[in-house]
């Protein structure tokens, strides 16, 4: 089986889609299934380095990464008429990993209305508006050689997908990551259209995976398609390769917040419901770290959280740690307690859940999202994020007793090692690719 895989990238920051993704395709390759990935609008970023995506130094860290529609020149493409006049030499300029890096860091100045009208023209009109790129991709894959399935990263790359599979004659897979969030947050007519252009392309994919019943039943609404189009294959974690299964119980009581430290991730919340941890006497001493991914806009949001807690006397007790590495990671997860990401969004799935369960670190999430489905096995806190003291309470229960958060780690431990292992994933993962790669043409020839 091989399966090119067409991830967009991010620049300056790795997320968990491309966490996913490279963990998926370190798995796949295990598995016996040649696996390559193409960067797309921005360079990829993961926590890792090494041969996630292929042979040119596509690694997730690297700049040698040869992207695709980049994202200047794809900008331009959709919010200018004079964009397609510009000399050859001058667009792959514009192409530069390094130049797209730099400009990814002043994302945040694009006005909505343009990264709305880029999103329906990537979907509705990839062919007209992007045509001379989708043939570039598409001659780059033939002289690498067909794959048998085209991956997408998430279903905001359907127009772009199902054009090269056109092309190519080949399936499409797409998996879905939580990008109705982002959709959601386009200002209209935009989001209307976005959602509309994904689910005219509904019938061309192939295969669909979600990443928890939760959000396959939320996309199969959203795209007004059978829910039984959508199958479930829980984003998996390869196994801690220290030889530690279970984190040290900590020395000091300690809750970590492993996510984006960005409002959407419920960063603010936890921030006010550890400075009411901190006025309870008994809790003076307790610390909180606070770990992720951090980019340029982010800044004045920490700022802000940061000014809270110094205005309540509590700067001390948190150490902020921005833009962690993988190693980073698993060091800060054996210093804590528990694991607190009060996010405030319906998540798809949320990774930093297993990340801790695989040290045999509770969690502590909002009863919102694939949450609950996640901890249904019981490893860790669910609270009601509609009552103020909710958090507040289960910060306190889980550093009051550490013997129940452990206890509460090793069942969450016990779920990785049964359910959400990269393993567990790529099985799912190359079996609905087998069934894509068998299925009768959606373009009307037989390949």
């Amino acid at each position: 089986m091989k399966a090119m895989f067409l991830i967009p990238g991010t620049g300056d920051f790795h997320c968990g889609s491309c966490l996913r993704d490279h963990a998926l395709m370190r798995a796949l390759r295990a598995e016996g299934c040649h696996c390559r990935a193409v960067p797309l609008y921005l360079p990829w970023v993961t926590d890792h380095t090494g041969d996630a995506a292929g042979d040119d130094g596509d690694d997730g860290g690297a700049g040698r990464q040869r992207i695709f529609f980049g994202g200047i020149n794809t900008f331009l493409d959709a919010t200018t008429r004079w964009s397609a006049r510009l000399p050859g030499p001058l667009r792959r300029a514009l192409d530069a990993a390094a130049l797209l890096r730099w400009t990814a860091r002043f994302s945040h100045l694009t006005r909505p209305a343009d990264v709305g009208r880029l999103s329906v023209s990537m979907i509705e009109h990839a062919a007209q508006a992007h045509g001379h790129e989708i043939e570039r991709l598409a001659r780059f894959i033939e002289r690498d050689g067909r794959p048998d399935v085209l991956c997408l990263s998430n279903s905001m790359l359907i127009g772009i997908g199902t054009e090269l599979g056109r092309r190519l004659e080949r399936p499409i897979v797409c998996s879905m990551q939580g990008e109705d969030a982002f959709i959601d947050q386009l200002p209209q007519p935009w989001r209307d259209q976005t959602w509309a252009a994904i689910a005219r392309r509904v019938p061309q994919v192939a295969g669909w995976i979600a990443p928890s019943r939760f959000h396959a039943g939320q996309m199969a609404q959203r795209l007004r398609c059978d829910r039984s189009r959508i199958e479930t294959v829980y984003n998996g974690i390869a196994p801690p390769d220290d030889g530690i299964a279970e984190a040290p119980p900590a020395r000091t009581p300690t809750i970590g917040y492993l996510a984006r430290m960005h409002p959407s991730k419920g960063l603010d919340r936890l921030i006010d419901a550890w400075i009411a941890v901190q006025r309870r006497p008994r809790w003076a001493q307790a610390q909180l770290i606070v770990a992720g991914a951090m980019k340029r806009s982010d800044r004045p949001y920490v700022r802000r959280q940061r000014a809270k807690l110094a205005a309540a006397g509590a700067e001390h007790s948190v150490d902020w740690r921005a833009n962690v590495t993988h190693a980073d990671k698993q060091r800060m997860l054996q210093q804590i307690t528990a694991l607190c990401v009060p996010v405030t969004i319906p998540e798809a799935f949320g990774l930093y859940v297993i990340e801790a369960w695989s040290r045999g670190v509770p969690v502590i999430v909002p009863r919102i999202g694939a949450m609950p489905e996640l901890c249904a096995i019981g490893g860790g806190w669910l609270y009601d994020p509609d009552r103020p003291a909710a958090l507040t309470d289960c910060l306190a229960e889980a550093l009051a007793d550490p013997e129940q958060a452990r206890a509460l780690g090793r069942r969450g431990r016990q779920a990785v090692s049964e359910q959400f292992t990269d393993r567990h994933m790529a099985r799912g993962f190359a079996r609905i690719l087998r069934d894509a790669a068998a299925s009768p043409s959606p373009y009307g020839e037989a390949r």
